[in-house]
């Protein structure tokens, strides 16, 4: 039984007719797979079952922010736009701190901290700052992630992998972001590029060939949760 982790009224009956089962068969053998499931929980479950714990790469992670992907895809929203917040002025807003230049004589000391509800004019632009306080949060900005991926694909030369996960909350935004995808003018070429997305209803055949290593000069697209 594989993404464990991925919690439903179905995935969690099933985990208890299981556990019935295994009291009724005890020469029954269960597997049961996740990447990010807390294990120790699952052992207890099944009355201490052993663990096998398989080591994976490690690859080098920058944490970003929502504006720092506004910024960096230089997207941008108006009050007219399907994203933007309906009601927004009861919404705590961001403000854009403009920050001057350090003096000649600066004697280098930390500086104070920054107000967490401004973000620096050395790093942002007005217009991210706009468009965070526009951004309903309720809503997946389909937009910013496709100009997110035209940067990083067709605008940049990316020093890393020729793969790019995206990780979307459900298989309804995995299948939206998926068609919006196959439409695009660019990555729609099969050609350049290889779409896949993943989740744990897809077939199995399907899902063993995200692992396929593409020809040289096509990017591989994941979506996945």
């Amino acid at each position: 039984m594989d993404e464990v982790h991925e919690r439903s009224i179905d995935s969690d009956f099933l985990l208890i007719v299981l556990k019935s089962l295994m009291e009724q068969r005890p020469d029954l053998k269960i597997v049961l797979m996740s990447a990010t499931l807390e294990s120790e929980k699952i052992s207890e479950y099944f009355g201490g079952c052993p663990v096998l714990k398989v080591p994976g790469r490690t690859f080098p992670v920058k944490v970003g922010y929502l504006e720092d992907a506004v910024e960096f895809a230089d997207w941008a929203i108006t009050e007219n736009s399907t994203y933007a917040l309906k009601g927004r002025q009861n919404r705590n807003q961001l403000e854009w701190a403009e920050e001057p230049a350090l003096d000649d004589d600066d004697d280098g000391e930390t500086p104070a901290p920054v107000d967490p509800k401004q973000l620096s004019s050395a790093l942002y632009s007005q217009e991210t700052v706009k468009t965070i306080n526009l951004l309903d949060p309720k809503q997946i900005p389909y937009e910013l992630i496709i100009r997110l991926l035209e940067v990083l694909c067709l605008e940049q030369q990316s020093p890393y992998s020729q793969a790019i996960l995206v990780f979307l909350p459900g298989l309804n935004e995995i299948r939206k972001l998926n068609d919006l995808l196959q439409d695009h003018k660019s990555f729609g070429m099969p050609q350049h590029f290889r779409i896949y997305p993943l989740h744990s209803s897809i077939s199995t055949e399907n899902q063993g060939a995200v692992f396929e290593i593409p020809p040289e000069g096509i990017k591989k697209i994941v979506i996945c949760m």
